[in-house]
């Protein structure tokens, strides 16, 4: 199996190097390098081509989600699984809208986000169980409010 190449983008240095400690350890992850705002992210995945770009939602210069629009708009390939503390609606949906492939929480375990980002790496869609939790209520809220009363028993 083929290492899983890694770009890990969080503002934070302090952050980001735990990150990447966290994933040296795993032997089927490379982490090929860190960036720490959305221009630099930018410039890196568009050289370096990573399979994952594990990206904090809050960067500076450009957040996840603008980044993550322009990595698509520049027809970038690489999976984007996004790192967040904002568990809201509307920051979902536009991550969504963007083309990110993933969520998961700040709060996640470490396997947490090694599971995360084998999932995404692999083609499928990872939603962190707060994010999934989110989405559905709120789907099933606006459900309600479009159907008839006589059809919600």
């Amino acid at each position: 199996m083929a290492k899983i190449k890694i770009l890990v983008a969080e503002e934070h240095t302090l952050c980001c190097e735990a990150i990447c400690a966290l994933l040296r350890n795993n032997e089927n992850i490379d982490v090929i390098d860190q960036a720490y705002n959305g221009k630099e992210v930018l410039e890196k995945v568009s050289k370096q081509l990573p399979d994952v770009v594990l990206m904090d939602s809050a960067m500076p210069i450009m957040n996840g989600v603008e980044v993550t629009h322009q990595l698509r708009k520049r027809n970038i390939t690489s999976r984007v699984l996004l790192i967040t503390i904002y568990e809201n609606k509307e920051v979902i949906l536009a991550a969504l809208r963007a083309g990110v492939n993933g969520f998961i929480s700040k709060n996640a375990t470490g396997s947490d986000l090694v599971s995360a980002i084998f999932a995404v790496s692999r083609g499928d869609f990872f939603l962190y169980p707060s994010v999934a939790k989110i989405m559905v209520r709120d789907y099933l809220q606006d459900l309600k409010k479009t159907m008839r009363p006589d059809h919600l028993s």
